[in-house]
């Protein structure tokens, strides 16, 4: 997840991940430009001028912003070209779902937290899941040819995919090892590339 940022990317960055930290800690009153400004060490005015005057859309952004990180690889717009490409972009994703929930254990808390409200924090991450399970869907759909089992598939990735985030994200108190990561990772590599084998065998029966 340690990328390389311009100066201006680097202060949306903080910017998002200070204004969510503040919800986490403190709940959604507590944001507002000046304590997100303070927080991320940037100028109000900045904020005002790259991020607009609304809160709701502050938050909004912010919530896109770590959203699209955590689930980058599944929102790729890419052709799958059979079960090989198909196992490869689950390995992708799930690797990068742990290095996620790792560096940033506050925001899949944060998911659990809002997920399903009816405030900007629930509805953004509702129009993302909506697109993420959307894209995941599509990708089995290219390997199974059935939009049902596709569907089905989408759905436990996903459920796999939050349940590790949450087990090695947040409840487990100490920060994921390199080589804790690298057996999670191998252990859900397993699993999902057996959940593939099966639809695509349920497929062929249909």
């Amino acid at each position: 997840m340690n990328e390389i940022r311009s100066s201006k990317e680097e202060k949306y960055h903080r910017v998002y991940e200070e204004c969510l930290k503040l919800i986490h800690e403190n709940g959604l009153r507590s944001v507002n430009h000046s304590s997100v400004a303070r927080k991320a060490h940037v100028s109000r005015p900045w904020i005002y001028k790259y991020m607009g005057d609304s809160k709701e859309e502050l938050i909004k952004s912010a919530v896109k912003y770590f959203g699209t990180e955590f689930t980058r690889f599944s929102l790729r717009k890419i052709e799958i070209t059979g079960p090989k490409a198909m196992l490869r972009a689950l390995w992708e994703g799930t690797w990068n779902n742990l290095e996620f929930a790792s560096e940033y254990p506050f925001i899949i808390a944060l998911y659990v937290r809002f997920a399903g409200s009816d405030n900007v924090l629930g509805q953004t991450i509702d129009e993302l899941e909506t697109l993420y399970l959307r894209r995941l869907k599509s990708k089995f759909n290219q390997v199974l040819g059935n939009e049902k089992l596709a569907e089905e598939a989408a759905k436990i990735v996903k459920a796999v995919r939050i349940g590790a985030a949450l087990e090695f994200g947040v409840f487990q108190k100490e920060r994921m090892s390199e080589e804790q990561k690298k057996q999670v990772h191998h252990s859900l590599s397993t699993m999902l590339k057996k959940l593939l084998k099966d639809y695509i065998l349920e497929s062929k029966r249909n």
